[in-house]
């Protein structure tokens, strides 16, 4: 199709509603174009190092990693209205069980032991996240969440009833930690007023107060004879040891 039928044939689909929004992902992208985190900028650090820190909690806790794209359409809400539809979508997801989606035909009885294998068939999934919201298109949300699968089929229904969208992408994490965080900070918070974003994250993607922690071992740093990210990932697996909380508090239990 010559470039300019194909131009209009996009304008033409603009016009009538037609979603038109590509799906892109670390996990099928060849190579990257993202910047190397020497080059990031303020913003673009915190972010890295706030995903850095969830995935390594979620590698510590045993869970599945996916990347969650939702995209949006001419007839979804504005842009600063669109939280509310992912809101709505988290509440959806956290109330959703194994039993609800095989009562619904979304999954069959075998996926119940490949797919939920340590979970009560009316027990509620997790869903903890990282997102960024950008001004793609309409708006997309990209989302790395911890947790169990969730069947596109049942996600590209409940997005379309919620923010009259229907391109969805789920896949799982198969990637590094460092090549998915520094993927998600260089690609969609690279700061360019033609890519404004937003990023936060649900209560669950790390313990709280690691953040003020880590600060504070960024001021006493070079105070300590070991690599602050070691002593990070010492804080931090003190979550995990025997189920009982060992965190160090003292700059004396750094040595």
């Amino acid at each position: 199709m010559p470039q300019q039928d194909r131009k209009e044939k996009i304008l033409q689909d603009v016009k009538s509603g037609v979603q038109r929004t590509i799906v892109e992902s670390p996990l099928t992208k060849q190579g990257s174009d993202a910047k190397k985190k020497s080059t990031f900028s303020p913003k673009q650090k915190r972010a890295y190092h706030r995903i850095m820190t969830g995935l390594y909690v979620a590698e510590r806790q045993g869970c599945r990693v996916m990347f969650l794209t939702l995209t949006s359409s001419p007839r979804s809400p504005s842009f600063s209205r669109q939280n509310d539809s992912f809101r709505k979508l988290k509440q959806s997801i956290q109330r959703l069980t194994p039993l609800k989606l095989l009562r619904d035909g979304y999954i069959r009885p075998a996926d119940l032991r490949r797919h939920y294998p340590d979970l009560a068939l009316n027990e509620p999934l997790m869903f903890e996240y990282f997102k960024v919201h950008t001004n793609e298109g309409h708006g997309v949300f990209h989302v790395l969440y911890k947790g169990y699968f969730i069947p596109r089929r049942w996600l590209k229904a409940k997005w379309e009833e919620l923010h009259n969208a229907w391109n969805v992408n789920i896949q799982r994490c198969w990637k590094s930690k460092k090549r998915v965080a520094g993927y998600i900070a260089g690609q969609y918070l690279a700061g360019q007023d033609s890519s404004f974003t937003r990023y936060s994250k649900s209560k669950g993607w790390y313990p709280s107060g690691c953040i003020q922690k880590w600060q504070w071992l960024k001021r006493w740093q070079d105070v300590f004879n070991r690599p602050i990210l070691e002593m990070w990932h010492d804080y931090l697996d003190g979550f995990f040891r025997n189920g009982v909380d060992t965190r160090q508090i003292a700059i004396d239990d750094y040595g």
